[in-house]
C-alpha cells in the first residue's frame, strides 16, 4: 500500500503528465513499489508486475456547471448581397371592371362640303345642326355700244356673304344660285341674288347681285348684307367704264372660275352676260 504523501506526489506528477497527454482519454502509469517513482506508459501491460503497480484514470474530469453568459460582441460587417432568388409565379389576372358610362359627345369637325354652281336642294345630314354658307350673287350684265359708238360699261360684281347658320337634321333646304345679268345694248340687266332658304321658302341668307353696265359707265357692285348673322360680308366691285374690264368676281373653284363677275361692255350692240354666282356649303 502507498502512503498518503506518496499518493499526493504521484497525483501531482500525474496532473503534469495529463497536461502533456491531453489528447489521450485514459492515462496509464507504472509506480515503482520500492522507490515510489512513476513513469507514464501507453498501456497497463507495460508495467513490471513484480516491481511496479499499474495505475490508470481518465484525463478529463466530469463537466462542470455552465458559466454565466458573456457580454455580446460587436456586430460584424454586413456581408455581400446574395444572388437574386428565382422569380415567383405570375399572379392570376383580375376580373375586368364594368364599362363606364358614355361621356358627352364632343364638338364635331367638318364632315363634308358641297359647291353649288346651279340651283338645287340640300338635306341636313343626321346630327348636323349648323352649316357654313358662303354665297356670291350673280354679276351684272354689260352694256352694248351707244348710238355714238361709245363702248358700253362693264356690269358690277356680285356681293359676297359668309354665315354660320343653324339647321335642323333631316330638313331640306333650297339653294338658289344667282344668274348673271344679260348683256344688252345701252343697258344690261341686273345680276340675281344667291339665296339659301328653308322648306317654307323663307329667305334665310342671301348675297345681292351686281348692277348692269349703263351706257359707258360700269355697274355698281352688289350691296353687302349688313345682317347681324353674317360672319363676313363684302360688296361686289364696280365694273370698268367704257369697255374697261376690271376682275371683280370671287374665285372659289379649283379651276379659278370667276363667280359673280360683271359682263364686259361692247363696242357693238351686244355685250357680255354677267357670270353666275355660287353657293358653297360646309358642314
Amino acid at each position: 500500500m502507498f502512503s498518503v504523501s506518496r499518493f499526493v506526489l504521484v497525483s501531482s506528477i500525474m496532473a503534469g503528465a495529463a497536461s502533456l497527454t491531453a489528447s489521450a482519454s485514459v492515462i496509464h502509469l507504472c509506480v515503482n513499489n520500492s522507490k515510489g517513482t512513476v513513469r507514464i506508459v501507453g498501456s497497463a501491460s507495460a508495467c513490471n508486475a513484480k516491481t511496479e503497480t499499474a495505475l490508470t484514470w481518465n484525463s478529463r474530469g466530469p463537466e462542470g456547471p455552465a458559466g454565466p453568459q458573456g457580454i455580446q460582441g460587436k456586430r460584424g460587417a454586413t456581408g455581400a448581397t446574395g444572388l437574386p432568388g428565382p422569380r415567383g409565379a405570375t399572379g392570376a389576372t383580375g376580373a375586368t371592371g364594368a364599362t363606364g358610362t358614355t361621356g358627352p359627345q364632343g364638338p364635331g369637325g367638318f364632315n363634308g362640303a358641297q359647291l353649288f354652281t346651279t340651283s338645287g336642294t340640300w338635306t341636313a345630314p343626321p346630327t348636323i345642326t349648323h352649316v357654313m354658307i358662303e354665297l356670291i350673287g350673280g354679276g351684272g350684265g354689260g352694256a352694248g355700244a351707244l348710238p355714238d359708238a361709245t363702248t358700253g360699261g362693264q356690269g358690277g360684281g356680285g356681293a359676297y356673304t359668309k354665315v354660320l347658320f343653324p339647321v335642323t337634321p333631316g330638313d331640306q333646304y333650297t339653294v338658289t344660285v344667282g344668274a348673271g345679268g344679260i348683256g344688252l345694248p345701252i343697258v344690261g340687266t341686273v345680276g340675281l341674288p344667291s339665296i339659301f332658304s328653308n322648306s317654307g321658302d323663307t329667305v334665310a341668307v342671301g348675297a345681292v347681285g351686281g348692277s348692269p353696265g349703263a351706257g359707258a359707265a360700269g355697274g355698281a357692285g352688289g350691296v353687302a348684307d349688313t345682317s347681324s348673322v353674317d360672319l363676313f360680308a363684302s360688296p361686289g366691285l364696280t365694273g370698268g367704264n367704257g369697255g374697261a374690264v376690271s376682275p371683280n368676281g370671287v374665285q372659289l373653284a379649283p379651276n379659278g372660275t370667276d363667280f359673280g363677275e360683271g359682263g364686259a361692255g361692247s363696242t357693238s350692240g351686244a355685250a357680255s352676260n354677267g357670270a353666275p354666282g355660287a353657293v358653297l356649303l360646309t358642314w
